[in-house]
């Protein structure tokens, strides 16, 4: 059994070392600070671009409004030929989501189209987690803890994760006491 439980642990070592050497050298982009473009749709760039005759006029937002509203780059903001047709707040979500700006050709008017696509079965998740706590224990008394917990991997809902943490008591007859677990976690 102690061979079994040995095993378990060398194989949930490796994926979370796997884990964390794919997240540093594929980190998540995620930039809130500047504006930026984003790639196509996948396999998009694959189907040809052809022109088709449109309105003489089309609805676009009162482009100085719009710039010093949503703080637009001046890429965007100085060119005359750049006009803003549609706007859309993407809801937050762990997966992708595609994004598709239509344009009505008898009104001119323009729309945003989301699609979050489902997020795959297995992932090599990074999540780091660290904290600490004060509080009352029935058999330390007045205590201390600190606490950390890496997400290496998901399985569908369910996550895999290291966890630890250490609490000492103000009670003298009690030591500190440290903790060291593998958790899988049901989450929705």
């Amino acid at each position: 059994m102690k061979r079994y439980i040995l095993y378990a642990f060398i194989i949930l070592g490796s994926t979370a070392i796997s884990g964390a050497i794919w997240q540093w050298y594929h980190p998540k982009t995620v930039n809130t600070h500047t504006w930026f473009t984003v790639k196509e749709v996948k396999h998009v760039d694959k189907i040809r671009r052809v022109m088709v005759p449109g309105p003489k006029e089309v609805q676009v937002i009162e482009k100085e409004k719009i710039v010093k509203e949503l703080i637009l780059p001046a890429w965007i903001a100085n060119d005359p030929n750049k006009q803003i047709i549609a706007t859309a707040e993407v809801p937050a979500y762990k997966g992708k989501t595609d994004v598709v700006a239509s344009l009505d050709l008898t009104s001119g008017k323009s729309d945003m189209l989301i699609k979050q696509k489902p997020i795959p079965f297995f992932s090599l998740d990074s999540e780091l987690a660290i904290g600490a706590g004060y509080g009352i224990s029935s058999d330390k008394g007045q205590m201390v803890e600190v606490h950390g917990r890496y997400t290496f991997l998901r399985l569908g809902n369910v996550y895999i994760q290291g966890y630890g943490e250490v609490a000492a008591g103000t009670r003298a007859d009690k030591q500190p006491e440290a903790r060291a677990l593998i958790q899988a976690e049901y989450r929705r």
